[in-house]
């Protein structure tokens, strides 16, 4: 098994080069679940990043610059951010990283995601607010009686 991870370091968020194209879009409902997550959780996933032609190209994390984006735009200060730097031979190989990272294998059921949630205090109305959850129609969820 080949490890591709070369160093982890910071960057700052304008040294961050979007490299995804449009593969992936983020509606403004969940740019809002985003930033709420990262203002009540800190930044707590390093980008995914491959450095490529003098540039520091994201792999993994396009959704999160973007709202970073947003909140520097607004006053807030972006310290430097962890980054972690993978090789990739060239392009098309980046590309298939991006992928790698972007699909989804395990599934979240509504019974594991109660189960999950039952040791602490939640409320359905509360995950919807904060939380996307593309399974599950949390809007439809009912919490089981104790």
């Amino acid at each position: 098994m080949k490890i591709n991870i070369v160093k982890q370091e910071t960057r700052k968020l304008a040294e961050l080069v979007p490299f995804q194209g449009g593969l992936k879009t983020l509606s403004p409902s969940d740019a809002k679940k985003l930033r709420k997550q990262i203002e009540d959780h800190g930044f707590i996933d390093p980008f995914i990043v491959w450095e490529h032609d003098g540039k520091t190209l994201i792999l993994g994390g396009h959704q999160r610059k973007e709202v970073l984006g947003q909140m520097e735009a607004e006053g807030v200060e972006i310290p430097p951010l962890p980054c972690t730097f993978v090789e990739c031979r060239d392009e098309a190989e980046a590309k298939k990283m991006v992928l790698c990272l972007t699909s989804q294998f395990g599934e979240i059921t509504e019974k594991g995601l109660l189960d999950f949630s039952a040791s602490f205090d939640f409320k359905i109305d509360d995950l919807a607010a904060n939380f996307r959850f593309p399974e599950i129609n949390l809007a439809e969820t009912k919490i089981p009686p104790p």
